[in-house]
């Protein structure tokens, strides 16, 4: 039996779900003030075989605009948005997408990224009331390594690629 170098192994982000927060339209979310963004979660298929904890993923947190098109890094910078997450085991947090006004990128397996997710919450520093939406992506890390996640609309969805969005209302005080 030989096998073919030149195929590629199946992206692990299509053996993956991902589940919004259910019966949740829209978050409010105070300026200044810590908010929690509960709900989301990664699950295995389930008409595929048990996920082992080798499979690695990477999901990105980010946020849209009202539009669905994503903030730049000035839109994070000028609303002061910091996105966090628990800390757990054999989670990494990107060093260079760490959530402080951008950007969050985490790599692990399903269970880390669940508790990571668990725990997800955003600051909007900014005291001016405006609407946007916070999406979760997950995908396999290869899929994702290089794109622009400032940028990319993810439109059409990328085979492998799974992506969810609720709306968050910032409240000024």
């Amino acid at each position: 039996m030989t096998t073919d170098s030149n195929i590629a192994p199946p992206d692990p982000g299509a053996r993956i779900g991902l589940v919004a927060p259910e019966g949740i339209e829209c978050i409010d979310c105070i300026a200044r003030e810590y908010s929690p963004l509960p709900g989301f979660s990664v699950q295995p298929l389930s008409d595929m075989a048990p996920i082992g904890d080798e499979l690695s993923l990477l999901a990105i947190i980010r946020m849209l605009n009202r539009g669905g098109a994503p903030l730049s890094r000035e839109s994070y910078r000028s609303l002061g948005i910091h996105l966090e997450c628990l800390a757990a085991p054999g989670l990494r947090i990107s060093e260079l997408h760490d959530g402080r006004e951008g950007v969050l990128a985490l790599e692990g397996d399903i269970e880390a990224l669940n508790l990571a997710l668990a725990g997800l919450a955003v600051v909007i520093r900014s005291d001016v009331p405006h609407e946007s939406m916070v999406q979760v992506i997950i995908t396999g890390h290869n899929a994702g390594a290089d794109r622009d996640w400032y940028s990319d609309p993810l439109r059409p969805m990328p085979p492998g690629v799974k992506a969810v969005s609720v709306r968050v209302r910032t409240l000024g005080i």
